[in-house]
């Protein structure tokens, strides 16, 4: 994995950071985001993206796409980039299960400062609850945001976030050659 292909922890108000669609803003904009109108849906955002045609493959294949384009949410979405060709031969699970698009999304928003937000001062860790009930656990390895799915240990890291759509949000992620 690339260093410089993860999204970085912010820890200064004058870091720059990836968000949205590529644009550089810094930390401090991220935080107090001006108030933009946007009509896309989650499916709408992600389907112009040609390196997640596989998760909208998925997601247009089962009962999530419609709950995704009617219901008003909010819901947060995880992504997950067309894999490498290691990752894929290793993942055939993914392929079997034709609702696993379900592992990545949760009810309600969460930008990464939330998420970051979330994480106790103990560990800088913190799990949330997808819609078909599998649990994500987040945390912060080297200022980089990684995740952890369960049960099956998959791991990801996040590629790019705050992907704003007009019922919830969007993240990228990076599967982790294993």
């Amino acid at each position: 994995m690339c260093k410089n292909d993860a999204v970085q922890k912010p820890d200064e108000a004058s870091a720059k950071i990836p968000v949205a669609d590529s644009v550089v803003a810094s930390y401090a904009e991220v935080k107090a985001p001006a108030v933009v109108v946007i009509e896309d849906n989650l499916v709408d955002r992600m389907v112009t993206r040609a390196q997640l045609s596989r998760f909208v493959a998925a997601l247009k294949a089962s009962p999530l796409d419609s709950m995704l384009k009617t219901e008003q949410g909010p819901f947060t979405v995880f992504a997950v980039l067309n894999p490498t060709k290691m990752a894929l031969a290793k993942d055939v699970s993914v392929d079997e299960n034709a609702n696993w698009p379900a592992s990545f999304i949760i009810k309600g928003e969460y930008t990464t400062p939330t998420i970051y937000k979330s994480f106790s001062s103990v560990r800088p860790q913190t799990t949330f609850t997808t819609i078909n009930e599998k649990q994500i656990t987040m945390y912060d390895l080297r200022d980089t945001l990684f995740f952890e799915l369960h049960p099956s240990n998959t791991k990801a890291f996040l590629y790019s976030s705050d992907l704003r759509a007009s019922n919830g949000i969007v993240h990228l992620l990076k599967f982790v050659d294993r």
